[in-house]
């Protein structure tokens, strides 16, 4: 599974991603999509087995270029639904 991070804030992430995207990620995303209104069936087990601290974080979390670089993916994934963000990236930022 290919995992978006285009904010260092797992709620902000939740936020943007397009129904696709918000699918595929688990334990930081279930307040989202219950909040948009879908039917949630793993939240609790999710909570149950994956607790993360902050120190459990890769060494390149909050790294603004990976972020960005994402961002960057997001809208070649989907520039409809992620172009409404105004996100200024350039087009040729390496995936990291």
């Amino acid at each position: 599974m290919q995992t978006f991070i285009p904010y260092e804030q797992f709620d902000q992430c939740a936020r943007v991603f397009d129904r696709q995207r918000l699918g595929k990620h688990g334990v930081a995303i279930c307040d989202e999509w219950i909040g948009r209104g879908y039917r949630d069936t793993c939240k609790e087990k999710i909570l149950s087995v994956a607790a993360a601290e902050p120190g459990d974080l890769p060494f390149w979390w909050g790294d603004s270029q990976v972020h960005l670089s994402h961002r960057r993916n997001l809208l070649k994934k989907n520039l409809d639904f992620y172009d409404q963000w105004n996100w200024a990236v350039a087009d040729d930022l390496p995936y990291f």
